[in-house]
């Protein structure tokens, strides 16, 4: 990633629409880990 390139994301994530979008990826990547850790709680509990 150029310096060109990173200064367009920066502004993206300025506006209204970027901060929306960057919470939406974040949410996602949160729900995945938690739906992660519940799968490896539940193959722990039965396996042992």
């Amino acid at each position: 990633m150029n310096e060109e390139d990173l200064k367009e994301l920066l502004e993206l994530l300025a506006t209204d629409y970027g901060r929306g979008y960057l919470n939406g990826v974040i949410g996602g990547l949160s729900m995945l880990l938690k739906i992660s850790k519940e799968a490896e709680k539940y193959r722990k509990e039965k396996y042992e």
